[in-house]
């Protein structure tokens, strides 16, 4: 009887594993999802400052076309913006996903003090659902890390936005002048 329960336990406990690994793979997929977006995000960002850099030296000749080009740095700020706040999402939803498997961790290590000899065997596979949380709470650091540089970007790049309508309204001024 006690070879039996041990070894439904065994059978849970190999259960509950693979659910773990299967949720360690789904925020795999998510983590890789979100370097997709960030990598998207610095071309984007990229592209946003080369055009910017092509505004500033023709503004001389821009006129009508320097409003055109505060209205889509605008939209690209905002766009910035969504793309921002899709990333925070993201970061939430490891943050979560950290959580269930710090719980699940927990439920392995009651099954663990509850079973006898059988339990060693499966004790190493516990260690490496640690190393994992330990990985995943790593990455949100990192995540975090990221998250912050980009709002630094953000703040940049409405600096720059502000700059350019200021050098606008100079030039205004300047041709009015004339």
């Amino acid at each position: 009887a006690d070879d039996e329960r041990v070894r439904e336990m065994s059978v849970m406990l190999q259960n509950e594993d693979k659910r773990v690994r299967v949720e360690r793979e789904r925020l795999e997929a998510e983590e890789q999802r979100f370097k997709e977006a960030v990598g998207k995000f610095r071309e984007d960002e990229k592209k946003f400052r080369d055009m910017r850099e092509a505004a500033l030296l023709s503004k001389e000749a821009e006129g009508e076309k320097t409003r055109e080009e505060i209205q889509r740095l605008r939209d690209e700020q905002t766009r910035t913006q969504v793309e921002r706040e899709a990333t925070r999402k993201e970061l939430e939803d490891l943050v979560h996903a950290q959580r269930v498997m710090k719980d699940e961790q927990g439920r392995l290590a009651e099954d663990r003090r509850r079973l006898t000899n059988e339990e060693a065997k499966h004790l190493a596979e516990v260690h490496k659902l640690e190393a994992t949380r330990k990985a995943v709470a790593k990455q949100q650091e990192d995540l975090e890390d990221e998250s912050k540089r980009v709002e630094a970007e953000r703040e940049r790049t409405k600096s720059a936005a502000s700059k350019l309508k200021e050098e606008e309204k100079a030039f205004r001024e300047r041709q009015h002048a004339m």
